[in-house]
């Protein structure tokens, strides 16, 4: 990622563009959505808008079925003043996660209608079998209480979160970008 970010700020876009593509075949580079995603944000912020596009563009290319790189590029076209190609990412980023919230409020702020998909009731005695202890990985566990009618989740060392339904297995915060999803296996046991 160094090798490129230099190539970035030292060399044309082409050179850069091109140079993605050889490192991004070779095993010894690795360029992740998220690490693209910051060095957008920092052409942005430096405003470097077109050198900004252009690596969301190549992070749009690697990632292709992720919601957060079209929501993210249609970040960059928002601010560049590029309503259409905006309107057109935020939409992507939705139909990738209807849950999207940021892209659903920048289509309205953009004058879209768009409505965020209806939340799921889910029956308390559905709730109640979720309800325990999940370890996503050692020493990480998630635990999942009931307050009421809704679903909390709280992680090692972290707060707690209200999770929403989007059907009877699958659950979100409106906080962050996260989903889960209850699974049971032959015996029924979540």
């Amino acid at each position: 990622m160094d090798a490129f970010r230099q190539t970035l700020s030292s060399s044309s876009l082409e050179k850069a563009i091109q140079q993605f593509g050889t490192l991004k075949t070779d095993k010894g580079h690795i360029f992740n959505e998220g690490e693209m995603n910051a060095l957008d944000y920092e052409l942005m912020a430096e405003g470097k808008m077109k050198q900004a596009v252009v690596v969301f563009n190549l992070n749009v290319e690697a990632y292709p079925n992720s919601f957060n790189v079209y929501d993210s590029r249609g970040e960059a076209y928002m601010k560049n003043g590029d309503k259409a190609a905006a309107i057109k990412d935020y939409k992507k980023s939705i139909e990738l996660n209807p849950r999207n919230i940021g892209s659903i409020e920048k289509l309205k702020e953009l004058g879209e209608k768009v409505e965020a998909p209806k939340d799921v009731v889910v029956p308390a005695a559905i709730l109640e079998t979720y309800l325990g202890q999940y370890e996503l990985m050692p020493n990480f566990i998630l635990t999942v209480t009931k307050e009421g009618d809704k679903m909390i989740t709280q992680a090692t060392d972290q707060g707690k979160i209200e999770n929403f339904a989007e059907s009877e297995t699958k659950f979100y915060p409106k906080v962050m970008e996260a989903q889960i999803e209850f699974v049971k296996d032959e015996a029924g046991k979540v």
